[in-house]
């Protein structure tokens, strides 16, 4: 169910007292939509799924270095946590990645300030099978790239 919610400083939201309407709530007329916001945050704060998160970005991250290393292509990662950048070193690297990894059936997503960074969010509910899947797949996506 769509919700979202902007939380910005006065300095960048300062406008929102000028026009107030230029964003418009997704709260509105929304109850089912809240209760399940609600539920969300209650499955993304639980302790157990918080260390589950954790321990799965850590290995995917030590997959990520090592793909890092062994191909020049992937020049730097940024992360924290499961929502992490990946940067190229081409100017559009992250718009071939993009379409290497399509091919090998991985949907990703170029930054849009920045096409030689491509953002990397997967899911809170990875396994270790899944994230073995997700690096393999990425490597091939690299090789392909590489070449």
């Amino acid at each position: 169910y769509p919700i979202a919610a902007a939380v910005i400083s006065k300095q960048w939201g300062g406008w929102l007292k000028e026009n107030g309407f230029g964003h418009i709530s997704t709260f509105g007329g929304a109850e089912p939509g809240c209760r399940v916001a609600s539920r969300v945050l209650d499955i993304c704060a639980d302790p157990q799924r918080l260390a589950s998160v954790n321990r799965h970005a850590a290995i995917l991250g030590a997959g990520l270095s090592d793909l890092k290393n062994r191909h020049p292509f992937l020049t730097q990662i940024r992360q924290c946590g499961l929502v992490i950048g990946l940067k190229y070193d081409h100017p559009m690297g992250a718009v071939s990645m993009c379409q290497a990894l399509y091919q090998h059936g991985i949907w990703a997503m170029i930054a849009g300030y920045d096409y030689s960074v491509m953002q990397c969010k997967p899911w809170l509910y990875l396994d270790r099978a899944l994230i073995d899947d997700i690096l393999e797949r990425f490597d091939s996506a690299l090789k392909a790239c590489s070449s």
